[in-house]
């Protein structure tokens, strides 16, 4: 299993150089050569937007923290 590799931009920064870097680094996820490197690195190549991440980073924040309010009340 492999880190991921997180891109940061600071807050406020323009849409069109967020899609100015989004769009670049899909293609480079989604090249042949780039998967082939990747996995025999060990890592599958996978590539998510900065809304899906955020989406999913509260998906995973809603489920814990629902399991931990139930332990709290135990």
């Amino acid at each position: 299993m492999s880190s991921p590799i997180i891109l940061y931009a600071l807050k406020g920064v323009d849409p069109e150089t967020i899609t100015g870097i989004e769009e670049p680094m899909a293609e480079i996820v989604a090249a042949p050569k780039f998967a082939e490197f990747v996995t025999a690195k060990g890592t599958l190549p996978l590539y998510r937007t900065g809304a899906a991440i955020k989406a999913a980073v509260r998906a995973m924040q809603n489920a814990v923290t629902s399991v931990i309010n139930a332990l709290k009340s135990n």
